[in-house]
């Protein structure tokens, strides 16, 4: 929020001054503390392109009158603006107030007014929900990139050798037995909640209406941030529902800087025959580089820090001089109210996307691994809560006397890594593996990188 004003502003913008619309979950973030620190950066950012907005104007017109004799002096005094704030932002802000030793939760700064307050208070509640309310095509919002996903059919009604029948089950036990499962690995930052995920775009118009008044109680504010128990346990038997609940495996490590998060659901056919489970991966990434300066700053620069704050911001001075008036006119603009009627107009007519625009945690992803004991710990997560959802689901169904040899026969590894016969009936999405014989598969291509191009085929499916 100090080092980045496009971040600062979009943060503002889309979360604090945003009341019709989600907040995106950000795992392993204080979220209100965060945005508390946002509009503080935010004021001094505009304090700043105020002043460089007049200068900008010295410099145009008073050097246009002199002959270009106030060009020097006008811009040194720019540049040392923008010097003085980098200073300020590093050995005033962020040394004594952000850095390992030093930060404290509580200390953040206080917002300007009761509204802002007012506002914290509700974002903070979503970190608290279970409600996630996405904008776009990916339902996962606030939660990363979505590195692999997979549906399966189980035959829920053939009993297991030795058994006369199959015991039957709800299906809110299988959740409830997983869960357990998962919360017993007692890994470092293992975390099991219910979630109902929904597009922002359904909730007026498509969604069933009584479960619309639930989540939107009020046409013109944010939907809620938490549901009762009892809704997800209803929505768990809908295969076709525009809402629906997902078993969030989430597992944080190098103190948040990884979070993987597993969204499991489980649906039984009405004629209990058939059980189909799906699961999708996403992952948090470490935050990028430029934002971890706290960890390197000293308590005071030394001579050559100083002169190296000085140098770089030559170039930086340029363009935020010639950037302070369009900011300015944008913040103008935003508080014109434009906004406000565009989107009641939008409601009126019933095509207002309440998703959340942004999420904090995931717009600062870097996508890189800085070390390789990062992405290891990544993998060994996934499989980890991935071996012990498959392990539960096993013992489970054969608590019930259900066949599963066909599941054990497929070897499936409820993660990222599978070893799979050439008549599965698994799909992948966005997987690392591939299927069948000269199958290709998507891998983890280049040091560090989330994302990579397709290995090349030697024989068999790799």
């Amino acid at each position: 929020m100090q080092l980045d004003a496009g971040l600062a502003r979009r943060a503002v913008e889309d979360i604090v001054e945003e009341p019709r619309r989600a907040v995106a979950s950000s795992p392993g973030v204080d979220l209100s503390c965060v945005l508390a620190y946002a509009l503080a950066a935010r004021s001094r950012q505009l304090i700043r392109d105020a002043v460089l907005a007049v200068l900008l104007f010295l410099l145009l017109i008073g050097g246009a009158l002199t002959g270009g004799l106030l060009a020097v002096p006008v811009f040194l005094v720019a540049w040392a603006v923008v010097a003085g704030e980098l200073f300020y932002v590093n050995y005033a802000v962020i040394v004594p107030k952000l850095s390992r030793k030093a930060f404290t939760p509580g200390a953040a700064p206080i917002p300007h007014s009761a509204g802002q307050a007012d506002r914290l208070t509700e974002v903070a509640q979503w970190d608290g929900g279970n409600v996630t309310v996405s904008q776009s095509f990916g339902p996962f919002t606030g939660y990363g990139r979505q590195t692999a996903a997979w549906s399966y059919p189980i035959r829920a009604d053939v009993p297991k050798e030795g058994a006369d029948a199959v015991k039957p089950f709800e299906i809110h036990a299988l959740y409830d037995h997983i869960a357990s499962a998962v919360e017993n690995l007692r890994l470092p930052g293992v975390r099991v909640q219910d979630r109902l995920l929904v597009n922002g775009q359904d909730l007026l118009v498509d969604l069933d209406a009584a479960l619309s008044k639930v989540l939107l109680p009020n046409v013109e504010r944010a939907p809620v941030p938490r549901v009762q128990e009892k809704v997800i346990r209803d929505l768990r038997q809908d295969p076709s529902g525009r809402a629906r609940p997902y078993l969030a495996l989430q597992v944080s490590g190098w103190e948040g800087e990884l979070v993987t998060t597993q969204f499991l659901r489980f649906y039984l056919s009405p004629q209990r025959d058939v059980l189909f489970m799906e699961n999708s991966v996403t992952l948090l990434a470490p935050v990028r580089a430029a934002y971890r300066s706290v960890d390197t700053l000293l308590d005071r620069p030394t001579f050559r820090q100083a002169a190296e704050i000085i140098v770089s911001t030559f170039m930086r001075t340029i363009a935020l001089l010639f950037r302070s008036v369009p900011e300015l006119l944008g913040v103008i603009k935003h508080h014109l109210g434009s906004k406000r009627r565009r989107q009641l107009r939008e409601i009126k007519h019933r095509t207002f996307n309440y998703g959340a625009p942004l999420s904090l945690r995931q717009d600062a992803s870097d996508y890189l691994y800085y070390r390789y004991f990062q992405k290891i710990d990544t993998e060994m997560y996934t499989k980890l809560v991935g071996r012990r959802v498959f392990d539960s689901l096993i013992d489970f169904l054969e608590q019930h006397e259900i066949d599963t040899s066909d599941l054990s026969d497929q070897k499936t590894i409820f993660a990222s890594a599978f070893s799979i016969g050439d008549n599965s009936n698994v799909s992948f999405i966005q997987s690392a593996v591939a299927v069948g014989q000269n199958a290709v598969g998507r891998v983890l291509q280049g040091p560090g990188t989330l994302s990579g191009k397709s290995a090349q085929p030697s024989g068999g499916g790799q």
